[in-house]
């Protein structure tokens, strides 16, 4: 007969035994030897020793309640040891925590935590616990669409890292939870390879605000590698965190954004794909952000940018710097970049360089390739819009009260829109180097524009109306055109500077009977040339011999 005190031996995990049920990859992991990439950038490696949750009494069942046993054993573990999780089905009926200790929570892959009900609070808590890591530990939660409160589920996580620095969570895996990682006022931890999916693609109210990975504060933490599907969104970063860093991620069927930054400054989104989400692919508000090298694909807007907050900045905007680059929005069915008023406020200053807009702008009306509301000194450069079906490839508008200045539209390309390049309430600006081609009316229309400079732009193929129209009946005067070559043009000469451009006709004014506008200003009238040699008076036409 075995005695009470060699069933209780036996029935632990000796580390050789452990060593053999994790398999080769899983023990190296363990030891130290293999750890993941995930881990080097932050974590120590896994030390020698370790505590295993059945060795607590936990069942791994999937029908009793490891609760008790589970959190005995992260009790019972001192900072920097590590609690092991063999392969099973744990059931949780309420939270566990880990409060002011490093901990290191490791699992192969094969490890579910399972929720019983919906708890309402986080499942795994780690409050000041810098340095821990959560590896290859899965979830399956028990919320439903149907069960779906709202956004008073914030809390409502799998893992929450609180107040945590250099905490790493890697490799897991979780299913049917409003959020799945949650960190608070956390400064450099990772939310790494980890896969997402939920049930909130059809939305309900509150949807918006449930994410993949909701970092709320903080700063410098790391999202990188995360996929989801079918949530509210993929990455929601609030409470005006900084310098984030958001990249390699993948998300599909999201129901506002896939990645949608509320509030901060220097958040880096790269290397991010969204697909067919029933909002926007990445919204970011706030200032000094950079957007890079995404793609946005199958979804009613791809790229927000704005300012953020009801109270400007001593300039009296609510944003400034942020830079879109690189990036690629396909079939939006309305803009595939969207720059707007956020708070009342226009952001300033934002790049829009080099990226690839192709199919948006769907559903017509008044939607475009990129439409904007914006503060001076934005610059759009070097992309390219193709086949928007809206009124517009590129959409610009200053407010109307007061038009906006120092704006770059320079070196795009703009084929297969019903209008190029609209320009509205605007000073002191440039619109240089742009080409466009079938255009089913004006390639660049120009209203309440002036003081800006028009150079260098080309109207290769089948642009119907004219490359340019600039009239004084659109608002439109002193402005320098210069060096254009389309079709045709419609501008109104007595007031505004021509020169250069091709056909050459559009250079000359046919009024004699006005003051020149400027020395060497050209006019034809009843096939006689005229060149002004002053700026006095009328009597400065002088007939060309």
């Amino acid at each position: 007969m075995t005695n009470a005190k060699e069933s209780q031996s036996t029935s632990k995990l000796s580390r050789r035994a452990l060593i053999a049920s994790m398999g080769l990859t899983g023990a190296g992991m363990l030891v130290g030897r293999f750890s993941p990439g995930t881990q080097l950038a932050f974590a120590k490696p896994l030390p020698l020793e370790w505590k295993v949750v059945t060795d607590f009494g936990a069942t791994g069942d999937g029908s009793t309640d490891d609760t008790v046993a589970i959190q005995s054993a992260l009790n019972a573990t001192t900072s920097g040891g590590t609690v092991y999780f063999p392969q099973g089905t744990y059931l949780i009926s309420s939270q566990l925590t880990v409060i002011g200790k490093e901990i290191h929570i490791f699992a192969t892959g094969a490890a579910i935590v399972k929720e019983a009900s919906v708890l309402g609070v986080p499942i795994l808590k780690l409050s000041q616990a810098h340095g821990s890591t959560i590896t290859g530990l899965n979830c399956q939660g028990a919320e439903t669409y149907n069960s779906f409160a709202g956004a008073s589920n914030l809390f409502n996580a799998f893992i929450q890292l609180d107040r945590c620095n250099q905490a790493v969570i890697s490799g897991c895996k979780v299913l049917d939870k409003t959020y799945p990682f949650l960190l608070s006022s956390c400064q450099d931890c990772r939310v790494s390879d980890c896969f997402i999916q939920g049930f909130l693609n059809i939305g309900k109210a509150g949807a918006n605000f449930c994410s993949c990975c909701h970092i709320s504060g903080g700063a410098r933490n790391s999202v990188i590698g995360l996929s989801g599907k079918d949530m509210g969104s993929g990455v929601l970063v609030g409470l005006e965190g900084a310098d984030h860093h958001i990249t390699d991620c993948f998300f599909q069927n999201m129901w506002d954004n896939g990645v949608y930054v509320s509030s901060g400054k220097g958040i880096l989104i790269d290397h991010v794909t969204v697909i067919q989400t029933a909002g926007g692919g990445i919204k970011v508000r706030g200032q000094k952000h950079i957007v890079s090298h995404c793609l946005v694909k199958d979804c009613v807007v791809g790229y927000t940018l704005t300012g953020n907050g009801a109270t400007p900045d001593s300039l009296g905007y609510n944003g400034h710097g942020t830079l879109l680059e690189g990036c690629v929005a396909e079939n939006c069915l309305r803009d595939g970049i969207l720059m707007n008023t956020q708070d009342g406020y226009n952001a300033r200053e934002f790049k829009i360089l080099n990226n690839t807009i192709m199919n948006s702008a769907i559903e017509g009306g008044g939607y475009a390739g990129i439409r904007m509301t914006t503060g001076p000194g934005t610059e759009v450069s070097g992309n390219t819009f193709s086949k928007c079906s809206g009124s517009y490839g590129i959409l610009i508008t200053g407010p109307l009260s007061t038009p906006v200045s120092g704006l770059k539209i320079t070196n795009n390309s703009v084929a297969l829109t019903k209008e190029g390049i609209r320009l509205q309430y605007a000073t002191h600006s440039t619109v240089i180097g742009n080409h466009v081609q079938d255009i089913e009316s004006y390639g660049m229309h120009l209203r309440y524009c002036t003081d800006c400079v028009i150079n260098g732009n080309i109207g290769r193929e089948q642009v119907l109306s004219g490359l340019i129209r600039c009239l004084t009946s659109d608002g439109c005067s002193s402005n320098t055109i210069i060096g254009n070559r389309g079709n045709a043009m419609n501008i109104s000469k007595d007031s505004n500077l021509l020169f250069a451009n091709q056909p050459g006709d559009v250079n000359f004014t046919n009024n004699i009977s006005s003051t020149p506008l400027y020395v060497g200003q050209q006019a034809l009238v009843s096939g006689e040339s005229y060149m002004a040699v002053g700026v006095t008076s009328p009597a400065d036409w002088k007939k060309l011999s």
